[in-house]
C-alpha cells in the first residue's frame, strides 16, 4: 500500500488556527480545577521557585506519580510568560492548548497519509470539535502533552504502514518524550498497533523502513538522563510510587472511587466525541464495508489495544482511552462522505440535539437555583443552547440533503458555540464551586492588617495551595498554638473539640460559603487573625 497524499502547510496552519479558536473559550477565566490540575501546576511553580528540576514536590511532599515532562513544560511556560508567577493557571494550561493544536495537525497529516487529504482535514476538524479533546486542552495536566507525543510516533508508523518513507526522528523522539510525560502509557497505542498489524500480516517487514540504528539511542538520550537522576536522588522511591502504587494501584482496584465495569469507555464515545459522534452508528453498521479499505487495519490496530487495556483496568476516568481518539477521528474523516446521507435518521438527530438541549436546561436550572449573576444573561444563554439543540436535531436532515458539503463546518460551529456559552460565560460564574479564588480574595483583603503566612483548617484542596502560595499551611488543632498569620477555618469540617487559642481573633467578616467540587459537601469559611505577639513560643 502506497499513499502519497498530504495536507499543505497552508491547510495545516488554518487547521491549527481553528483548533486554537476551539480551545480558547474559558481558558483564562475558569479557576484551577481540583484536584489534579493544581497539583501539576503547583509542582511546576515550585520548580521555578526553588530551582529544583529533578525531584518533583508538592509543597514539602514528594510527588512521584508521573514523570517530569509536563512539569518541565509548564515551568518553561512560566519562565517565558510569567516570571513573577502572578498570572495564574492559564499560563500552565497553555502547554495543553499548544499540545492539542499540534495533535490536531498531526492527526490531519496522519489521516492524509492513510486515506487522503480530504479525510485528513475532516479528521482534524472532528478531533478539534470533540468534547473530551476540548476539555483536556484546557487542563494543565499530562494528557494533552502525552497525546502529542503519541501522534509524533503514530504519524511515522502510519507512513511505514503505507510504504512511504517515515519521519524516523519524529518517531523515536516522540517515544522518548512520551516516556518522560507519562511513562509506559505511550507504548499501549504504539507497540499495540505494531503488534496487531504484524500479527495480522504475519510478518514484521512493514516496520523495516522505521528502523535505524540511532533511533533507540535517541529515545534513551531523551528519557534516560532524568530517570537516572531521579533514581539516584530518591533511591528508587520514584518507581515504587509511580509504577507500584499509582499505575499498579489503578489496575488492581478503583482509585479514588473511579471504578466502572468494562464497556463504559465505549458507551461514553457517544458523548465524548460529540458532535461528530453522530457518525458512529453508521460506522459500526458499515464495518464490513470499510474493513476492506487499506487503511482499516492500521486504525483498528490503533484503537483496539487502547480500549482493550482501559476497559479492563479497574479505575476508569473518561480521558483514559483518549490515545485512540485521533484514530477514531481519522475513521470519521475517511467515512464521512459515505455515511453522511444516513445522518438524517432518528438516532443521529436525537444524539446531535440531546447534548446541547440537556446542557442548556441544566444551565437554566443551575442559574436559577444558584442565583448566578447576571441572571438574565445566564437564562438567555441557557435558553439559546436549548433551542439550538432542538433546532439542530430537527434540521439535521435538511443539512444532510441540501448542504452535505457544509455539514462538517456546521458541526464545528455548533461545538464552538456550545463551548463558548458553557466555558466562557457559564462555568466561571458558578461561584459556589470556585472556593479557592474567593479564599485568595479574602487573604488579599487581610494581608496588611494580619501579616504572616496563611493557614487552612478543615480544607486542603490543591487549588487553595496554588492560589494562596507555596507557604500556605494545612493546620491541625495542635498547630494553631504556634501559628501566626491569617487562618481560614472550614466550619463544616471542624473537629468537635475545636477551640480557638487566645491569640487567635475572629474577624467580623461574612463567611465564605460554597460547595466543594470534590465530594459535593457544603463548606463555610470563617476568617481569623493569629497575632504573633500573643503566640506561644
Amino acid at each position: 500500500m502506497t499513499h502519497q497524499a498530504s495536507i499543505s502547510h497552508f491547510q495545516a496552519v488554518m487547521l491549527g488556527l481553528v483548533a486554537l479558536v476551539m480551545f480558547l473559550p474559558g481558558l483564562f477565566v475558569i479557576p484551577p480545577i481540583d484536584r489534579d490540575e493544581p497539583r501539576f501546576a503547583q509542582s511546576a511553580k515550585q520548580m521555578v521557585e526553588t530551582g529544583e528540576y529533578i525531584d518533583i514536590r508538592f509543597q514539602g511532599d514528594p510527588r512521584h506519580k508521573k514523570p517530569v515532562g509536563v512539569y518541565w513544560a509548564q515551568a518553561a511556560m512560566i519562565k517565558i510568560l510569567d516570571p513573577d508567577m502572578s498570572e495564574g493557571i492559564w499560563v500552565h494550561r497553555l502547554v495543553s492548548v499548544f499540545a492539542m493544536v499540534g495533535v490536531v495537525i498531526l492527526t490531519a497529516k496522519t489521516g492524509a497519509v492513510l486515506a487522503g487529504s480530504r479525510a485528513g482535514m475532516l479528521a482534524g476538524l472532528s478531533l478539534a470539535s470533540m468534547m473530551l479533546v476540548g476539555v483536556e486542552a484546557r487542563l494543565a495536566k499530562t494528557d494533552g502533552l502525552l497525546l502529542l507525543t503519541i501522534m509524533m510516533a503514530m504519524l511515522p508508523l502510519a507512513q511505514s504502514f503505507c510504504g512511504t518513507k517515515p519521519f524516523r526522528i519524529l518517531f523515536y523522539a516522540g517515544l522518548g518524550l512520551g516516556l518522560l510525560v507519562k511513562g509506559p502509557v505511550i507504548l499501549i497505542p504504539v507497540l499495540g498497533a505494531m503488534a496487531f498489524v504484524s500479527a495480522f500480516r504475519k510478518n514484521i517487514t512493514w516496520l523495516a523502513s522505521l528502523w535505524v540504528w540511532w533511533g533507540p539511542l535517541l529515545t534513551l538520550m531523551v528519557a534516560a538522563p532524568w530517570y537516572a537522576a531521579i533514581t539516584y536522588k530518591t533511591g528508587g522511591d520514584f518507581f515504587a510510587e509511580s509504577i507500584g502504587k499509582d499505575l499498579g494501584g489503578k489496575i488492581a482496584k478503583a482509585a479514588e472511587m473511579h471504578g466502572a465495569p468494562p464497556g463504559v469507555h465505549s458507551l461514553l464515545l457517544l458523548v465524548l466525541t460529540w458532535p461528530f459522534a453522530i457518525l458512529l452508528p453508521g460506522i459500526i453498521r458499515r464495518f464490513k464495508v470499510w474493513w476492506q479499505e487499506p487503511w482499516a487495519l492500521f486504525l483498528v490496530a490503533w484503537v483496539a489495544p487502547v480500549f482493550l487495556v482501559f476497559e479492563m483496568v479497574t479505575t476508569k476516568l473518561p480521558h483514559y482511552p483518549m490515545p485512540a481518539y485521533p484514530a477514531i477521528a481519522i475513521l470519521m474523516g475517511a467515512m464521512f462522505g459515505r455515511i453522511s446521507q444516513g445522518l438524517g435518521g432518528l438516532f443521529p438527530r436525537i444524539l446531535l440535539g440531546l447534548v446541547p438541549t440537556i446542557l442548556g436546561l441544566a444551565m437554566v436550572a443551575g442559574s436559577l437555583v444558584l442565583a448566578l449573576e447576571p441572571l438574565w444573561l445566564m437564562l438567555c444563554l441557557g435558553a439559546l443552547l436549548t433551542i439550538m439543540g432542538v433546532a439542530f436535531g430537527i434540521l439535521l436532515p435538511q443539512f444532510v440533503h441540501k448542504m452535505p458539503g457544509s455539514l462538517p463546518q456546521i458541526l464545528v460551529a455548533l461545538s464552538l458555540v456550545l463551548q463558548v456559552i458553557l466555558l466562557q460565560f457559564f462555568a466561571p460564574r458558578i461561584e459556589p464551586l470556585w472556593l479557592s479564588p474567593r479564599l485568595a480574595e479574602r487573604v488579599a483583603l487581610l494581608e496588611n492588617q494580619c501579616p504572616g503566612p496563611v493557614g487552612l483548617m478543615g480544607f486542603a484542596e490543591p487549588s487553595a495551595i496554588f492560589l494562596l502560595g507555596t507557604n500556605t499551611q494545612i493546620l491541625s488543632q495542635e498547630d494553631l498554638a504556634g501559628f501566626s498569620g491569617i487562618v481560614l477555618t472550614n466550619q463544616q469540617n471542624m473537629p468537635a473539640s475545636f477551640q480557638a487559642p487566645g491569640h487567635m481573633v475572629a474577624l467580623d467578616l461574612p463567611n465564605i460559603e460554597g460547595i466543594n467540587l470534590n465530594g459535593g459537601k457544603k463548606v463555610s469559611f470563617a476568617s481569623w487573625c493569629a497575632h504573633a505577639q500573643k503566640a506561644r513560643p
